[in-house]
């Protein structure tokens, strides 16, 4: 009789070593994924953000061409002035998406799939605050570090996602236990 069940456990056994094998994939990909987008991020930094010569007065003494290291600054300082004007605002929820960013590497430690969905959300929302800033140039001109710097969330925010979608499927389930004693209940 547990001839008849061989050829079942064997399917089963390959069913699941299809699965592992597609999770790993998945895994390496987001993995690279993830390098990606954490090495434009640091890019970024270096790369002019924007064009501040059309820009006359206001809190910019000397108009030029803005890098990424010294928006990253500035949208930190940014949070001291929060709810003042909408373009700060928005500026300082970009230096709380900054910070999101720096803190992503440590949610790889993080083994519950059902505490990263939070993250994942945050995520989603800092790249769309991000993308939100474009529309906050009034007289600059957005250069390539802003355009890379946007990418480099959603990369990550995608790759965060399939990490989260895979380590929540990789599980195993118990086997079903059929009880094949007759009711007593007839």
């Amino acid at each position: 009789m547990s001839q008849n069940f061989w050829p079942l456990s064997t399917h089963i056994a390959k069913n699941v070593e299809v699965q592992y094998k597609e999770s790993s994939m998945e895994k390496r990909v987001s993995n690279y994924m993830l390098a990606v987008g954490w090495g434009l991020f640091v890019v970024s930094l270096f790369l002019p953000v924007t064009d501040l010569s059309e820009m006359f007065g206001g809190i910019v003494s000397r108009p030029g061409v803005v890098y990424g290291w010294s928006a990253f600054v500035t949208s930190i300082l940014a949070l001291r002035g929060f709810g003042e004007s909408w373009s700060i605002t928005l500026i300082a929820m970009e230096g709380i998406s900054n910070l999101l960013m720096i803190l992503s590497p440590f949610m790889l430690c993080v083994r519950k799939p059902k505490q990263k969905l939070p993250f994942v959300f945050a995520m989603l929302a800092a790249t769309l605050v991000n993308c939100a800033g474009f529309f906050n140039f009034d007289k600059a001109t957005p250069l390539i570090g802003f355009h890379i710097w946007c990418i480099s969330f959603a990369i990550v925010t995608v790759s965060f996602y399939l990490r989260r979608k895979i380590e929540g499927e990789v599980t195993i389930a118990k086997p079903l236990e059929i009880d094949l004693q007759p009711s007593k209940e007839l």
